[in-house]
């Protein structure tokens, strides 16, 4: 087990620094967070390399000739890159919870259930000296998520450092503040691009997403989630299944590069790029606008995490990779049916309009 002494803050899927809001006893979250780019291209960000002491300017800290991330630094047999660990800690008010459990945390990194199948992981405040027990089982974990629900009354307590102990041994801790979310109209803290790289079948693939963080980001649809991200010169009307990585109260995640092929009835380009002006409109109105910042994190998805329906579509991301949808939005091609429904009905997951009369595939 690797020793739990390096304390840092990162935030929101270590992708995005939010800036920090008044204290209030309703919602919190990270703020102040390091940036987490692989300068050296060892496979390790800086979040992790601080966590295994390495150097993040030089990827073969110690010159025998093996890239940081391919080390075994606790000798446990799992590369450092292959190592549980934690990205970001959200917490807010959950508007699919129940009133009396309605306060979420959300823990979110890689291999978080290294067995996954019937793993069980241990949260330890070190603070309070309180722990939180979660299971793979329960619907909105993932390997890359930890999703607990509680009272209030238990939730004011969780405050300080945490950590998460998995099979494998313990991930590095992280602190969070009290943030403060009044209800009302969506309000934008910033907006970042985001780089992932995951490897499948000897391919490397490089992704590229603008993630939003702020407050009151979606609305209630059913079982559903649901906002608009408006860009220049359109809205991309984005409806997923609650709990997805693509969308929660407080972080919206979309593609900066679109992959939809061109067509008529839906003639926008959906790339942004750095310095585009962004915003969200829920049925509260809409947002502040803000500009797309620099890439502030380079992010790897392991291998085993690709098993995963990560944007709940009802494709596995591994799946989305070779078909060429977006593994983290349920939608690719925005014509109201997810990609696996459109699997599942023969037509293109990539084209709005799969036999040119003019109707969106969702509207036929």
């Amino acid at each position: 087990m690797r020793p739990p002494s390096r304390v840092f803050l990162v935030g929101l899927l270590a992708v995005l620094p939010l800036l920090a809001l008044r204290v209030s006893a309703h919602a919190w979250c990270v703020g102040g967070a390091p940036p987490a780019l692989d300068e050296d291209n060892d496979g390790l960000n800086d979040i992790q390399e601080r966590f295994f002491g390495t150097d993040p300017n030089n990827a073969d800290t110690d010159g025998n000739g093996v890239l940081d991330g391919d080390e075994d630094n606790d000798h446990d047999g799992i590369p450092n890159k292959d190592e549980p660990t934690i990205f970001s800690l959200e917490g807010f008010v959950d508007p699919f919870a129940v009133r009396s459990r309605n306060v979420a945390l959300v823990i979110e990194g890689t291999n978080l259930f290294p067995n996954f199948v019937g793993s069980i992981n241990r949260i330890n405040f070190v603070q309070t000296r309180q722990l939180v027990w979660s299971s793979a089982r329960r619907r909105l974990n993932k390997r890359v998520r930890l999703y607990l629900r509680m009272p209030w009354t238990r939730a004011q307590k969780l405050v300080g450092k945490l950590a998460v102990e998995t099979a494998v041994g313990q991930t590095n801790l992280l602190s969070f503040e009290r943030m403060n979310c009044p209800g009302g109209a969506p309000q934008v803290m910033a907006a970042a691009i985001v780089n992932m790289k995951t490897r499948l079948k000897g391919v490397t693939y490089h992704l590229s997403y603008v993630a939003i963080g702020g407050c009151n980001l979606i609305d209630r649809e059913g079982k559903r989630a649901r906002t608009r991200v408006r860009l220049a010169d359109h809205d991309v009307l984005l409806r997923v299944p609650y709990g997805g990585i693509q969308m929660l109260p407080t972080r919206i995640m979309i593609p900066a590069r679109g992959t939809a092929k061109p067509d008529p009835i839906y003639p926008y380009s959906d790339n942004i790029n750095v310095g585009d002006p962004i915003a969200i409109v829920t049925d509260d109105g809409p947002s502040n606008t803000v500009t797309v910042e620099p890439p502030i994190a380079d992010l790897r998805i392991p291998a085993d995490d690709l098993t995963e329906d990560h944007d709940q579509d009802g494709l596995t991301s591994d799946v989305e990779l070779q078909i060429g949808t977006d593994p983290l939005a349920y939608d690719t091609d925005h014509d109201k049916l997810s990609d696996g429904q459109e699997i599942e009905r023969g037509t293109d997951p990539l084209d709005p309009d799969t036999n040119g009369d003019g109707l969106l595939d969702g509207d036929e």
